[in-house]
């Protein structure tokens, strides 16, 4: 996660180039060896949730007897869904972003935002991993009702979910100070929205924007022969 997040502006303060700490590299090869076991749990819970609600429609209506458990069950599976299911969007870029307010700040100031955003929501992750742990550490002896397994069993899912979203969360952060340690780092979101409420392609688009009107200025008062001038290129609205 954080592969395609901008290079921090040179006047933004930030600090910029592709240098960065091993360690950081290192965060970024367990961020995506953690998202892939993420994936695949979320890919098995996705099947035995659907399996299960077609067994319990076909039993109940079909034979006329309910699973007692299945109820229990979905909602034990719909926690997985949940946390696990937070942490892959996360890492896939697909948690709704609103950038109305950082796309009217300088490259400076929308530096320094992302950060203090990326910052506040390592801080949040961290605090759900670690009070999920207490609480999933209380619910020890506990048993369910139906399974007749520990509580703990179901909601480990809310300390694990949580440290998986501070993991991501961290990656971001690096990759935000350390751009080319996340160009190099082996992750790619295909330019899709940062969790930041940003978009890496928005970067290239407005580069590419300001160099094509950049470009179109200084050869728009000689056009070539046979060719009619063009307008200057503004950089598209957001």
């Amino acid at each position: 996660m954080g592969a395609a997040l901008s290079p921090a502006p040179s006047d933004s303060g930030g600090p910029a180039g592709p240098a960065g700490p091993a360690a950081a590299r290192l965060l970024f090869v367990v961020a995506d060896r953690c998202d892939a076991l993420a994936r695949l749990w979320l890919s098995v819970a996705t099947l035995a949730m659907a399996g299960l609600l077609t067994a319990q429609v076909i039993f109940r209506y079909a034979f006329n007897h309910s699973l007692f458990w299945s109820e229990e069950l979905g909602r034990a599976l719909l926690v997985q869904l949940t946390f696990f299911g937070a942490s892959v969007a996360w890492r896939g870029r697909a948690h709704i972003g609103m950038d109305a307010l950082v796309a009217r700040l300088s490259s400076q100031w929308a530096w320094r935002a992302r950060l203090l955003v990326l910052c506040v929501c390592c801080a949040f992750f961290g605090a759900v991993a670690w009070h999920g742990a207490r609480f999933t550490l209380f619910l020890l002896p506990q048993q369910t009702a139906a399974l007749g397994v520990s509580r703990s069993v179901v909601f480990a899912a809310v300390p694990v979910g949580g440290a998986l979203l501070t993991l991501h969360g961290l990656a971001d952060l690096l990759a935000h100070l350390w751009p080319g340690v996340a160009n190099t780092g082996g992750t790619d979101t295909g330019g899709a929205p940062l969790a930041c409420g940003t978009a890496g392609r928005d970067a290239g688009r407005d580069a590419d924007s300001a160099d094509g009107a950049f470009s179109g200025a200084a050869t728009s008062n000689t056009p070539a022969r046979g060719t009619p001038a063009r307008d200057a290129i503004t950089p598209e609205g957001r």
